[in-house]
């Protein structure tokens, strides 16, 4: 692909044209392109903000507030929410079932003999109080054969 980019109808190819346009400021090449009808948009450089990746941390999923799912080897779930972290929850849920402290429906659950897998967890993490209620209702509706 060749342009003509002057009166002498001198052509350049691509590479020479860069060439050329890499000594010349953005003003001047966009008065030599506008004398051909070529319209010119220069884009501003990328900040420093934008090239680097984010210094912090990403938490750990089990680590924030959400929900979760826990299995159970015949196929049931439960689904709950919690605004703690969600690992300290599925702590809570082994010491009940552990103890076999029946206050709690996951442990009720577990009386009637069933293998819970607490490490299939599955967990969504959403800090607000609202979206975190309605995904939990979400959720349950999904599994039909929730505890």
């Amino acid at each position: 692909m060749y342009t003509c980019l002057q009166e002498q109808d001198i052509l350049y190819t691509p590479a020479e044209l860069k060439d050329l346009f890499f000594h010349m400021s953005k003003v001047q090449i966009g008065l030599i392109l506008n004398k051909y009808s070529i319209r010119t948009i220069f884009k501003p450089p990328k900040k420093i903000g934008q090239i680097l990746r984010n210094p912090k941390d990403e938490r750990p999923p089990l680590n924030s507030a959400g929900v979760y799912k826990i299995s159970c080897f015949c196929g049931q779930v439960y689904i709950g929410k919690t605004r703690r972290m969600v690992n300290l929850r599925i702590k809570e849920h082994q010491r009940n079932v552990r103890i076999k402290h029946v206050t709690q429906s996951l442990s009720e659950y577990n009386k009637t003999g069933h293998q819970i897998l607490f490490d299939k967890t599955i967990i969504a993490n959403i800090t607000s109080y609202f979206p975190r209620k309605y995904r939990e209702a979400t959720e349950i509706q999904k599994h039909p054969n929730k505890r």
